[in-house]
């Protein structure tokens, strides 16, 4: 068996405010963890959009982050767990990219996410259910 000081996992989670990442070694010690923030638009009141290449860029930087503080060999991470919120991120059926939510000229192809707290889709979500 691998010796439990040298042997890593690294954790993620992506909340609606920011990425976060961890690395823990096989004795659940926490060695490090590295937190970004997302970037989110409010374009209006109740709207809410995120960009997949933001949130991916903060998740590698967390990570890479993490492995800097603590000196760990890439190699020696034998595990990741991953979290994230319920956001949608809106992908062209044609070729499954991601397009803009940005209306009303859907131009701004950076803003692709629709995240969690964007109240009209909740509401839109559960009207099928109410009835």
């Amino acid at each position: 068996m691998s010796d439990p000081k040298n042997t890593f996992a690294v954790g993620v989670d992506v909340g609606t405010g920011s990425a976060r990442a961890c690395i823990i070694d096989f004795t659940g010690e926490l060695l490090a963890e590295v937190s970004k923030e997302i970037k989110t638009w409010n374009p209006r009141a109740d709207y809410y959009e995120q960009s997949t290449t933001n949130i991916w860029e903060s998740i590698c930087y967390c990570v890479r982050a993490c492995l800097t503080k603590t000196g760990v060999d890439p190699s020696k991470v034998t595990g990741i767990g991953f979290d994230a919120t319920c956001s949608l991120a809106v992908l062209s059926e044609s070729t499954d990219k991601p397009v803009s939510v940005a209306g009303p000229d859907f131009e701004e192809h950076e803003r692709n996410v629709i995240p969690l707290p964007r109240r009209n889709c909740f509401n839109q979500r559960h009207e099928p259910q109410a009835s």
